[in-house]
């Protein structure tokens, strides 16, 4: 607790799925910068509502770059990485527990370490408190889709927005969400947990 929340213990294994994923990422960016070095067509106004692209420049166009992505790829795929020294102690490893739950405070850079079950008390107390949430007794996301739809088409039908802000919003229709829960210091100051 004393490293902050910002620590990240050393990995016991190296994910080479997520590290081969990486490699990718980083051939697809070079390849792009090399594909689009002398396009000047940067006058042209972005869309905010775009959906992220996963296209990627066709390979053999620079031999060069081809040569140096293989060999880096080739490179770390083959390395034999030595032994990483562990960052945490054998007893901070063997302390790691499912049964508590670590976040950060509500104020401050303080940070609270809480009883699994004391912790979701509170979030079922956050809750069920009317102030801030309503029960429902039906899920009200498909009406409130609905409604998002009608308001688009007629958006799209005045020419407020253009086709694609329609297609690419009407993807990010309302979901079920999760419940961001924040630990209020001032609500455990009277009470031990």
């Amino acid at each position: 607790m004393s490293r902050g929340l910002t620590f990240c213990p050393t990995p016991r294994h190296t994910d080479w799925a997520q590290i081969k994923a990486d490699i990718n990422d980083f051939s697809r960016r070079l390849r792009i910068k090399e594909f689009f070095y002398d396009d000047n067509n940067c006058d042209l106004e972005p869309n905010p509502f775009r959906l992220k692209s996963t296209w990627c420049p066709p390979a053999n166009r620079e031999p060069l770059l081809d040569i140096y992505i293989d060999s880096v790829e080739r490179d770390i795929m083959t390395a034999n990485p030595t032994r990483v020294h562990d960052n945490l102690t054998r007893r901070e490893r063997q302390s790691q527990r499912a049964d508590i739950v670590i976040k950060p405070a509500d104020k401050g850079s303080g940070t609270v370490v809480m009883n699994r079950q004391n912790y979701l008390d509170e979030c079922y107390r956050q809750l069920n408190d009317p102030s801030f949430y309503k029960r429902v007794n039906e899920d009200p996301t498909e009406d409130i889709n609905k409604r998002v739809r009608f308001y688009l088409k007629r958006l799209l039908a005045d020419e407020i927005i253009d086709k694609q802000t329609h297609r690419i919003v009407g993807r990010f229709l309302s979901r079920v969400s999760y419940l961001p829960s924040y630990v209020f210091l001032h609500s455990f100051t009277s009470r031990k947990l």
